[in-house]
């Protein structure tokens, strides 16, 4: 969701020929946003922006997770592996978690991981 909150009554849209009218809420895709940002950012405070799920970049370009990633877009390559940290994981955690999947000689500790949660899970719904 985009508002402009601008001290001008219209400012102009960089994609269409219609304007931002103060005050009206623009129900945005993220990609839109994320291919426009450079207008929003740079006039500064003019844009209110809700629900933004900022930029994701990869500094390797690997498709591995790395510190560049959000701790979601981890979590979700993490469950790609089926792999689900039990509880809350800080995003330090999880980036510890990829090291181990990708690290072969570290894949059995993983494996025990997950299978214990899974032995505690089956004792859990026997009880």
């Amino acid at each position: 969701m985009l508002t402009y909150m601008g001290p001008q009554y219209q400012h102009r849209r960089p994609d269409s020929p219609n304007d931002f009218i103060r005050g009206q809420a623009l129900e945005v895709s993220q990609a839109w946003l994320d291919e426009h940002r450079k207008h929003f950012t740079k006039s500064g405070q003019d844009f209110l922006i809700v629900g933004d799920e900022g930029v994701h970049s990869d500094e390797d370009n690997d498709g591995v997770p790395d510190k560049s990633w959000n701790r979601k877009k981890v979590l979700g390559w993490l469950a790609g592996y089926d792999i689900v940290p039990n509880g809350y994981a800080t995003k330090t955690t999880l980036l510890d978690l990829v090291g181990k999947v990708m690290n072969p000689e570290q894949v059995a500790e993983v494996q025990d991981l997950v299978s214990e949660t899974q032995v505690e899970e089956q004792k859990q719904e026997m009880n």
